[in-house]
């Protein structure tokens, strides 16, 4: 036995010093890059330097660091460095081009202070403050300025020599030197980062540019898009790999600046092209610059937001945030795998409804039609909302006359037949904007037909037939069998023959809330049609996204990789028979994108190092390796075992959560309690999840609320035979999933029948109900106030309304909607609320505020002042009612 312990220690010791000399290695390599980034060398040694200092004390005398801080944490420094390296890499590439390397400065700079900040962030979770380079913010900043001062002196140089490169930008067009003088105005934009020193740089390069062009911006451009976003901007994971295949879609990530440094967000990049003849930069200015003004302001949490437009890049282009979830279709498909036993009746009803709501937005207060809707554009975004994307790409389109590829005939089955019986495509101008409206209720209708039957509409039709058949007048829409007659009367009226008659997307909303889930189901009795929906249609004719699962990690800003899991791209797998879609890397976040995601990561990154692999060698054989691998395979005929291996995870939970939630442990116990019905089991599982939560990290709860963790607890709550320290437990857990995740707080708030569970049960003490209702009424109430900021009175309305129900006695929810219903023009109710709210808080002048504005716009002059007065009486340093005495007062003079 001693011999075995013997030889298992020098086994642990050979593979630490293996390890620990691949660290070092690594660091070599770095430090070799940081001589190669040139003007930057100075702040890049800084960083080598505290990186290096961190492992020599995390290693010192001979103390494994696996053993000290765990397996995790140093995947996760090895992450830093991964990190590090990319960004020395892609810099290093600048090397002889002193305009690129000026311009990539100051994000250089935000990068490097991002990862500073994700160190300091690991170093204060591991506990291991005292001893290590924790203070950096003084030492980097002089570091930046001694690459600040290098940078101004080689610019001064080049600058002054006659051949500055001339070989280069003097033979540039038109396009490319305006694309080169945009992005220096675009980098002088962004003072907040920006040094005075590095301004100077940038400016000098500018002037002598303008002298070597022979023109200035200010020529064409008196001041820079607020749009604009140039290539730089944009970083790919590895190359500029197509997500769908023979179309000019790519995906990237754009860095969100802020006081930490960088935070990156991802997004997808259209590509528009454009015939070589009509490539003209002033017209393609004015085309991107009145679609970005009419398109790129759009807000509403149901439309993809646009992030930026460039029109002097190689290929012009459009950047929209990606939504990490695919298509609805794809989306409904994956939980119908997952979940079997459940229907899907309501999810779908409340995807229906957010696709109506968004585009009622859309058409009335931006007063603008979407012009190519279809499914493939209804995309669900990271908080399970549907999302319509892509609005506004046929204006372009239309603009630069780009002619239909071939595999856009397949738009034709979401088309209106007007459409395709003027031969002309759906305009989205101000003179036709009834009738693209109209032109976007027979396509949303379409969309819902697709949605509900599974299949795209007309399949098993060829396309070009169904647009033939689009074409002839005597066109009647038939009856599709596989959507219920609730619904199809409501879908037939969206796809009338004649524009005119089309149910207006207001009615169409009334309709859908008024229907019940389950008229969603089939409807058995209804007749054949005669025209098929079962085929599916070919992969590489749709413009389909699904996101696939992967566990990746990111600190605020620069990947932290953990392994060489990889993401799958948006593009659906093609079937048999179709052209394959090409695949791309994802770039990481701090969440699991997908509960319902499927495959195996595929893709690889060039730049990776062989430190990548580290991690996946400390992971294994470990207990919570072993345990968690035996309870996703475990016999469901043996329950002591079982509940034994769950005992190991339970007793990890709290100090290495986040190596549970990376081996997938959320997951497995889930499908382990879906599988075995067993109080004991279900007993264990709570408390891993208690132990879990404890550890505060709100990606832990928002995974374990994406994991259906909320469902299981709601289950145990409904189930009779719970026993008070069981629902005790669950309730514990909620409110702590409640108070560190604001996704846990939507999806308890998202069933009505959950806070009917809480009251109905006898178990759950009342200040714990109480408690909760009092989060949700909160959540609510901030949900609803921002609505209103954002001008969508009804639906606030909505969430103060369910807010009041939750916590009736609140005065401050009753002004709330008070000033809700007022901006909505129902004073009336604007005035009741207002009265309630002074009857519970009288103490709050916003009552007597709100009351008085009701009574004004009622006219009714000498009830407000009386209620202004008493509120002037409750705070007379309250400047608001003193304004609103005044207009009043005015207004009774006027009278």
């Amino acid at each position: 036995m001693a011999r075995k312990a013997d030889k298992r220690d020098l086994r642990d010791v050979f593979h630490e010093k293996k390890r620990n000399a691949v660290v070092l290695s690594s660091l070599a390599t770095i430090h070799t890059l940081c001589r190669q980034v040139m003007e930057r060398q100075y702040s890049a040694r800084h960083l080598h330097s505290r990186l290096h200092q961190t492992f020599l004390k995390m290693s010192a005398d001979g103390v494994d660091v696996n053993a000290s801080l765990g397996p995790r944490n140093l995947a996760k420094f090895t992450g830093f460095l991964d990190g590090f390296y990319d960004v020395l890499k892609r810099h290093a590439k600048l090397h002889g081009n002193i305009v690129r390397r000026a311009l990539h400065h100051r994000m250089f700079s935000l990068q490097l202070c991002s990862i500073h900040h994700q160190l300091s962030t690991f170093l204060r979770q591991v506990g291991a403050v005292d001893g290590f380079p924790v203070e950096w913010k003084s030492g980097f900043e002089s570091a930046l300025r001694q690459d600040e001062n290098v940078l101004y002196d080689t610019a001064m140089t080049v600058l002054k020599a006659s051949s500055f490169l001339s070989k280069e930008y003097t033979s540039l067009g038109k396009k490319q030197q305006m694309e080169v003088l945009m992005e220096i105005r675009y980098e002088l934009a962004r003072p907040v980062h920006l040094s005075p020193v590095l301004e100077d740089v940038l400016k000098a390069i500018y002037r002598k540019l303008t002298r070597l062009f022979g023109w200035d911006l200010t020529e064409r451009l008196r001041r820079l898009p607020r749009w604009f976003l140039p290539l730089s901007s944009i970083e790919f994971s590895t190359s500029r790999d197509q997500l769908v295949k023979h179309k000019p879609i790519y995906r990237g990530e754009i860095a969100v600046e802020d006081d930490y440094g960088l935070k990156r967000h991802m997004i997808v990049m259209k590509c528009l092209p454009v015939d070589a003849g009509q490539n003209h930069i002033d017209k393609m200015l004015r085309a991107y610059h009145e679609f970005m003004e009419r398109y790129g302001d759009v807000d509403h949490p149901n439309l993809l937001r646009m992030r930026g437009a460039n029109f002097v890049s190689q290929t012009a282009y459009i950047v929209r945030d990606y939504a990490v979830r695919g298509t609805v279709t794809g989306y409904l498909s994956r939980v119908k795998q997952e979940h079997p036993e459940e229907g899907l009746e309501e999810l779908t009803l409340r995807f229906l409804i957010q696709a109506c709501e968004g585009l009622i937005y859309l058409h009335e207060h931006k007063r603008l039609a979407h012009g190519n809707l279809k499914t493939s554009n209804l995309l669900i975004d990271h908080r399970a909302r549907v999302v319509i994307a892509d609005y506004g790409i046929r204006f372009l389109r239309e603009r630069f006359r780009v002619e239909a590829r071939l595999s856009e005939l397949e738009e034709a089955r979401w088309m209106a037949p007007e459409c395709l019986q003027s031969n002309r495509n759906v305009q989205t101008s101000s003179q036709s904007l009834t009738a693209a409206i109209a032109r976007d209720i027979y396509s949303l209708g379409m969309c819902i037909v697709e949605i509900l039957s599974g299949d795209v509409p007309w399949a098993g039709t060829d396309a070009m037939q169904v647009a033939e058949l689009k074409r002839s007048h005597s066109y009647v829409l038939p009856r599709i069998t596989s959507v219920p007659g609730k619904i199809w009367s409501v879908v037939k009226k969206m796809c009338a023959t004649d524009p005119a008659t089309r149910l207006p997307l207001r009615d169409v909303l009334a309709e859908l809330k008024n229907l019940d889930p389950h008229d969603l189901l089939h409807d058995p009795n209804a007749e054949e049609a005669p025209h098929s929906t079962k085929a599916v249609v070919s992969d590489s004719d749709t413009d389909s996204l699904a996101s696939y699962k992967t566990t990746l990690d990111v600190f605020e800003g620069s990947i932290v990789n953990e392994g060489a899991k990889q993401a799958k791209p948006e593009e659906v797998p093609a079937k048999k028979g179709t052209e394959k879609g090409t695949e791309e890397p994802v770039s990481t976040s701090n969440t699991e994108f997908d509960a319902y995601s499927s495959g195996t990561d595929g893709s690889f990154d060039e730049d990776e190092g062989d430190c990548k692999e580290i991690p996946i060698a400390i992971h294994t054989n470990t207990q919570i390796q072993n345990a968690i691998d035996y309870v996703k395979h475990a016999p469901l005929d043996d329950a002591n075992t079982l509940i034994r291996h769950m005992e190991v995870i339970r007793a990890f939970a709290r100090a290495e959560a986040n190596a549970i939630h990376d081996r997938e442990g959320i997951w497995v116990i889930q499908n382990l309690l879906s599988q075995f019905n067993n109080r004991q089991v279900q007993n264990v599982a709570m408390k891993i999840y208690t132990e879990m939560a404890a550890a505060e990290q709100v990606n832990i709860a928002e995974a374990m609320v994406e994991h259906g963790v909320i469902e299981t607890i709601f289950e145990t709550l409904k189930n009779p035979e719970s026993d008070r320290t069981e629902v005790t437990a669950c309730v514990s857990l909620l409110l702590q999933l409640m108070g560190l995740s604001d996704q846990a707080t939507r999806a308890v708030g998202a069933k009505e029948s959950y806070v009917s569970i809480l009251e109905g049960n006898d178990h759950v003490h009342h200040r714990s109900l109480q408690e909760i209702k009092s989060v949700l009424a909160r959540f609510k109430q901030t949900e609803g106030n921002a609505l209103l900021k954002e001008g969508f009175h009804v639906i606030a309305i909505k969430k103060l309304t369910e807010a009041i129900q939750l916590d009736k006695k609140r005065g401050i929810y009753y002004a709330d909607r008070s000033l809700a219903y007022c901006h909505a023009g129902r004073f009336h109710e604007a005035a009741q609320d207002a009265e309630r709210c002074v009857r519970y808080s009288p103490f709050d002048v916003q009552g007597y505020l709100r009351y008085g504005i009701a009574m004004k716009h009622q006219k009714r002059y000498t009830d407000a002042l009386v209620a202004l007065k008493k509120g002037r009486q409750v705070n007379p340093n309250s400047t608001q009612i003193q304004v609103m005495i005044d207009e009043v007062k005015k207004c009774m003079q006027k009278k």
